[in-house]
């Protein structure tokens, strides 16, 4: 995830059967980071079947919540916090 103010973005990767990584896309979601390291372990989770991914948009405070495809993710509605007057989703990501 880049974090940044003018619009934070998780990059995703391909695993290689060795265990390499390769970018397979840049994703935006739909708000802003703080631009500053995020001091956490916790600010991407993913769901325990890995169809669901949550992001933090730290500078925004809200989170966006993403559809996992076989080869890409998919933004699902709009991000979501304290501040929205519109909530369009309930998400619950178990550890």
């Amino acid at each position: 995830m880049t974090n940044a103010t003018t619009g934070n973005t998780l990059i995703a990767f391909k695993r290689g059967r060795d265990g390499s990584l390769t970018p397979n896309g840049m994703y935006s979601t739909g708000d802003n980071g703080t631009g500053a390291g995020l001091g956490s372990g916790h600010s991407i989770a993913v769901s325990d079947d890995g169809h669901e991914v949550v992001v933090v948009n730290a500078g925004s405070n809200t989170v966006s919540a993403f559809h996992v495809r076989h080869d890409r993710l998919e933004l699902q509605g709009a991000p979501v916090g304290p501040d929205r007057t519109e909530v369009r989703a309930t998400l619950l990501v178990k550890d």
